[in-house]
This record gives C-alpha cells, sequence and structure tokens, in this order.
C-alpha cells in the first residue's frame, strides 16, 4: 500500500508539474490591410508662358497651327536651366506647361512688338505661374 500511495503520488507531481510551466504571452502582428504609403509634400508648380507666336502658320508642317516662339529659364544665379521648345504638341494651339521646382526664376522670351524681354517669375509649389507676352509688354 505504501508503494501505491508513493507511486501516486509520484504520477501526481508529475502531472501537475506540467501544468506549472512558464506561459508567455505571444503577441502577434495586426491583421489587416497595409498601412497607407505617405506621399512626400508636393513641392512643384507649372510655368506657361505664352510668348509670340512665330511668324506665318506652319501650313506644310501638321497640324496646321500657330506655334508659341521657345524662351529659356534661368536660374537666379544666372545659370541656364532649360531652353523650352514653346510647342504643346498637340493639334491644339498653346504653350507647353513645364514643371519646375518652386522658387525664383528669370525667363528671356521673345515679346512680340518688344522684343527679347527678361520677366522674373516666382514658381509656387502646387500652382501654376502664367506669363503673357504674345501681344508685347506695355
Amino acid at each position: 500500500m505504501k508503494m501505491l500511495l508513493v507511486a501516486l503520488s509520484l504520477v501526481g507531481l508529475v502531472l501537475f508539474s506540467g501544468c506549472a510551466h512558464d506561459r508567455r504571452n505571444l503577441v502577434l502582428a495586426p491583421v489587416g490591410p497595409a498601412p497607407p504609403v505617405t506621399q512626400p509634400p508636393e513641392t512643384t508648380g507649372t510655368l506657361v508662358v505664352y510668348s509670340a507666336l512665330e511668324v506665318g502658320a506652319h501650313f506644310y508642317d501638321p497640324p496646321y497651327k500657330h506655334r508659341h516662339t521657345d524662351y529659356k529659364i534661368f536660374l537666379p544665379d544666372g545659370k541656364l536651366l532649360q531652353k523650352v521648345h514653346n510647342d504643346n504638341e498637340t493639334v491644339m494651339e498653346g504653350p507647353v506647361w513645364v514643371p519646375l521646382p518652386a522658387g525664383n526664376y528669370r525667363v528671356i522670351a521673345w515679346a512680340g512688338k518688344s522684343g527679347d524681354v527678361t520677366v522674373p517669375v516666382v514658381i509656387r509649389a502646387r500652382q501654376v505661374t502664367t506669363v503673357h507676352l504674345e501681344n508685347g509688354v506695355n
């Protein structure tokens, strides 16, 4: 009987010790759609220059339209940033829209009766700066 009591005690001790182990709480990653990717703030604006129209229509060069003369964009320190071929490459007449980082620039363009003019321009983020020179400057 003593032997049975010792055996049952040992079995009970083994069974109860299995329940006393250290349980750790497992934390899983959230379930669901991925969080939205944040876009960097828009830092560019747009420049549109209505320079003087080229002399004569391009009747032999489809799409037979008047084109605005080309112009140049300069940085504030006087360095040339870009030469702009001022044709929007569509059937519709109109100048090209040029995206630029926000900042200050100088544009040199043909202004009809006034000839070449230099225009300081300011580009703001998410805004369009429009320069009208097609009829010269007053």
